[in-house]
């Protein structure tokens, strides 16, 4: 690394390389050290740019948002129709340790894609064990809060999407305009102003 070569495999000479390297632990690696599990010359020279990232429980806002980006990957890839997920499936993923972080979450959606013959991911194309042995309760959001907060997310996703035309972004959620205007109000979401905006 400090010399700026590599020595490819079966190779008994090293040669000119211009790389950057991006390394990530889920381990504290300075304890790591400290311990004598991590080369400490190696720490240092790969921590120029240390940045942290809490585990996915301690930033549960971030689960909606995670949810829609592995829904539209996994729409992509599996080609399915897939929309969201059902009140139930997000208190559920709100609630949930995710020892696994976000690989756990991108797997788990990925599962369900693949059962899902829907629009909806449901309780039923979950993983048995991630029902039954991981549920906790949530301490402080409810499941109105959770589902607000999801309706949220999706409608200015789509508004965003669609350069703010309501009609289309309905169309696309599966509402009436009416219906957008009313969830719209009823989340705090300024419609006066976003018809400003967009118009």
């Amino acid at each position: 690394i400090e010399e700026h070569e590599i020595m490819p495999v079966g190779s008994t000479r090293t040669i000119p390389g211009d790389a950057r390297i991006i390394a990530a632990s889920n381990r504290d690696l300075l304890k790591e050290v400290d311990e004598g599990r991590f080369r400490e010359d190696l720490y240092y020279r790969l921590n120029v740019i240390g940045i942290n990232i809490p585990p996915l429980r301690e930033r549960r806002d971030d689960i909606p948002l995670l949810i829609d980006h592995f829904i539209q990957r996994f729409n992509f890839e599996l080609n399915k129709n897939v929309r969201n997920v059902s009140p139930e499936v997000l208190q559920l993923f709100l609630s949930y340790q995710w020892k696994g972080n976000v690989r756990e979450l991108e797997n788990v959606i990925e599962r369900a894609m693949i059962l899902c013959d829907g629009d909806t991911i449901r309780q039923e194309h979950l993983p048995q064990n991630f029902l039954s042995l991981e549920f906790k309760p949530l301490p402080k959001q409810g499941l109105k809060e959770a589902v607000m907060e999801f309706e949220r997310v999706q409608i200015l996703r789509a508004l965003e999407m669609l350069k703010g035309d309501k009609k289309a972004a309905a169309s696309l959620l599966g509402l009436s305009i009416s219906s957008l205007y009313r969830k719209m109000s009823e989340l705090g979401l300024d419609i006066r102003e976003s018809v400003v905006k967009n118009s």
